[in-house]
């Protein structure tokens, strides 16, 4: 029998860690995008005490019949997960997720862990071996589905080596890893050359050293290209080991920087890339005046991407919002020119007067049809603003203006 369902809802579970070291068990990751009170938890909040487990099923039951019958969350509406497929009416566990979202060995300056000195690296209470050998030995939990982390970072999980070799050795067709690359797992490796589809993710974010340390603020760009390049090598499918690139703007929102990403990823003889992102550029609304000039790294990443001869992961979630907002806007980006311009002197101007000065004409105008901004300096003052010209560049791209010297 065929439903329109969600594999997680059907036979899914997902272990996720609070900033307390104690678990809250929910169908699937998803389910955290949705106002705390509609969440539906199968556990409120886990310690490590034995579980109920025909408890937890009833409410699985529940859930999975609602989406049989069409009544589905709002954040599932548009979820590629949500499709027509193959149903049974057992229960048991197939697709097991991890969330060890606390603990990592970098600490992006886009991460909103990161960012929370409760959270960042908040210890583990407890292992999760030996809740999924009872899984196991209950018959609980199958082999025939996926396991999947997420982070913070996953390798760094208490018995991560023992749990990966214990799906990879029971033939699961599925692991999906999202890591930091920091530190190169053995077991995903043996995962690489057994598992199907081994899907591993990392985020580099970079071309270059220099730029890694400012985006992770740790000193391990070599590192993360040596794991790029040992789990591509072991890899039965060498596409699913993918390079990521989350945009930061000012520090590697430029074509220089794409570019050596690219050419580094090549080199690490990786055949897929992805190219995101960060999130606030999506979900904050004062942000939406940067959007044109993602969408142009978009493109002009795209581009590079292709005449390298790689292959792009475009199921990357903010770029794909990124890209519903440009259709929504397609006709104002079409029609999207300068209309007349705007004169300023440069006399007495630093640097940071004249970035300021442009965020105050951002704040007063539309992200649509901005001004030409002429700069006007005598030869004297071009000569010694010249070493704010690539500053001047860079901020007029980024909020796509026109900007000229009179």
């Amino acid at each position: 029998m065929k439903c329109k369902t969600c594999r997680f809802i059907e036979h899914g579970i997902y272990f996720k860690q609070l900033p307390n070291g104690n678990l809250t068990v929910k169908h699937c990751c998803n389910m955290d995008s949705l106002p705390e009170e509609n969440q539906p938890h199968l556990i409120e909040e886990y310690n490590g005490s034995a579980i109920n487990w025909e408890k937890l099923f009833e409410k699985k039951r529940n859930e999975r019949n609602k989406f049989r019958n069409g009544e589905y969350y709002d954040i599932c509406k548009n979820c590629w997960e949500l499709q027509e497929q193959d149903i049974d009416d057992e229960d048991y566990i197939s697709h097991l997720t991890l969330a060890h979202i606390t603990k990592c060995n970098s600490r992006c300056i886009y991460c909103f862990i990161g960012k929370d000195e409760t959270q960042h690296n908040a210890p583990q209470q407890y292992r999760l071996l030996p809740l999924i050998k009872e899984m196991k030995d209950k018959n609980i939990l199958r082999f025939t589905g996926s396991l999947r982390y997420m982070g913070g970072e996953p390798t760094l999980l208490k018995d991560f080596e023992e749990i990966t070799d214990l799906f990879v050795e029971n033939n699961i067709p599925e692991i999906y890893l999202p890591t930091s690359g920091i530190k190169l797992s053995d077991s995903m490796v043996r995962a690489c050359r057994k598992v199907p589809n081994c899907c591993i993710y990392i985020s580099i974010d970079s071309g270059c050293e220099e730029t890694y340390k400012k985006i992770k603020r740790v000193d391990a760009y070599n590192l993360v290209l040596n794991s790029l390049k040992t789990y591509a090598n072991a890899n039965i499918m060498r596409e699913h080991v993918i390079s990521k690139y989350i945009t930061v703007l000012g520090i590697n929102d430029n074509f220089e920087e794409i570019d050596k990403w690219i050419a580094d990823s090549k080199k690490a003889g990786l055949k897929m890339l992805a190219f995101d992102i960060e999130y606030s550029y999506v979900h904050d609304k004062s942000n939406e005046k940067f959007l044109k000039h993602l969408l142009k790294l978009r493109d002009y990443a795209e581009k590079q991407i292709i005449q390298a001869d790689l292959k792009i992961d475009k199921y990357v979630p903010y770029i794909q919002m990124l890209q519903n907002w440009a259709i929504e806007n397609k006709e104002k980006l079409e029609n999207d020119f300068p209309k007349g311009s705007l004169t300023v002197s440069l006399k007495k101007m630093s640097n940071q007067a004249f970035e300021a000065y442009l965020n105050k004409i951002i704040e007063e105008n539309s992200i649509w049809n901005k001004p030409e901004l002429k700069l006007k300096a005598s030869f004297i003052q071009k000569i010694f603003f010249k070493k704010y010209l690539k500053e001047i560049k860079y901020i007029s791209e980024k909020y796509s203006f026109k900007t000229s010297f009179i």
